[in-house]
């Protein structure tokens, strides 16, 4: 008996199917069966109302696993990431409106800033939290003098957020850099004579030399 022509073929099991029991071959489902069931199908063709209920339900069942997956990471972060963190390093109080060294009240303070506090917790373990104020004469050549290092009272522990934590890290990093770009190196050209005589007590040969039968031993 010949085959109607509202009747088509699904791609799959080649079932012949009426208008209400099949599906129009679109991208999302070409895609599906060339993973699945390693077809290439064109758009325009057919599967049947079985194929289509599973495509859609691997479908669904994808988007709700990447849901969840995204409200797992979520509450992760929020679990985790807590937007202070206790740390054992002194500190001082924070306030805008006093001084934070000798509680002296405003207006005549200064902002202290990220290179003075950096220094306070290189030189002395004291983190000075963002934006604290001080009176001008507390710093000298970009640290604080004695007078308040002495006067300086502090918690035990300091709360500290991420962008604080990332400000330290970059300034850490910085000086070492820094540093590192400054460390004595006995093998740069540019030290002269004097300068070996002055930090050995030996010409530049006889240093040399000296290293020389260091290494050897």
């Amino acid at each position: 008996m010949p085959l109607k022509s509202n009747y088509f073929k699904c791609v799959l099991c080649s079932k012949c199917t009426k208008p209400k029991e099949r599906a129009t071959v679109n991208k999302d489902i070409t895609k599906y069966l060339r993973r699945k069931f390693l077809i290439e199908a064109k758009d325009g063709e057919i599967i049947c109302n079985k194929y289509k209920h599973i495509f859609r339900k691997e479908r669904d069942h994808k988007v709700l696993s990447c849901v969840k997956t995204s409200k797992s990471s979520s509450q992760t972060t929020a679990t985790f990431s807590p937007p202070l963190v206790s740390l054992k390093i002194p500190s001082t109080s924070k306030s805008h409106a006093y001084c934070c060294i000798c509680k002296k009240p405003g207006p005549k303070l200064i902002v202290i800033s990220p290179d003075v506090r950096t220094a306070t917790y290189v030189d002395n373990n004291i983190l000075i939290p963002s934006g604290n104020r001080c009176c001008l004469n507390h710093i000298c050549d970009g640290h604080l003098n004695d007078d308040a290092l002495c006067r300086i009272k502090t918690t035990d522990e300091s709360f500290v957020n991420r962008t604080y934590l990332l400000e330290i890290m970059n300034k850490m990093r910085k000086k070492i850099r820094e540093s590192a770009s400054r460390r004595l190196n006995f093998d740069d050209s540019y030290l002269s004579e004097p300068d070996y005589i002055t930090m050995t007590g030996l010409s530049k040969i006889n240093f040399l030399k000296f290293v020389q039968h260091c290494l050897k031993i």
